[in-house]
């Protein structure tokens, strides 16, 4: 079983604030980051359970670098029910086998590195 942690970005901070996960820290997490969600309209990132090359977990909104056969950047993102990635061309790439998650690497995120995408 995964742990259930999330991550908010802070545009006034330019950081990214991080919950435990317990669920007392959920809880408290949650009370302190609800002005940045309704006011600032920013949206929790859910940690999807796995690891990337460096052993960075991966979060919704990473934006990640896939080498080998795949050669190509993407957007993690969530469609229910699962977790998978978006390149921008082939729409939700949700067949990358969960295997070859720990050959992708994170090289940014949608809040502080958008222009990694390049021409998405």
């Amino acid at each position: 079983m995964s742990l259930i942690k999330y991550r908010i970005y802070d545009p006034h901070t330019k950081s990214f604030k991080y919950s435990g996960a317990t669920p007392m820290m959920l809880s408290s997490f949650f009370r302190a980051t609800a002005v940045l969600n309704v006011k600032d309209k920013q949206m929790y990132e859910q940690f999807i359970g796995l690891q990337d090359i460096n052993k960075v977990d991966f979060y919704g909104g990473d934006i990640i670098y896939f080498e080998d056969y795949y050669n190509k950047k993407g957007i993690i993102e969530y469609s229910s029910p699962q977790f998978g990635l978006f390149d921008g061309k082939d729409g939700f790439c949700s067949e990358y086998c969960w295997e070859d998650w720990g050959q992708f690497e994170i090289i940014g995120n949608i809040h502080e590195n958008l222009e990694l995408l390049g021409e998405f």
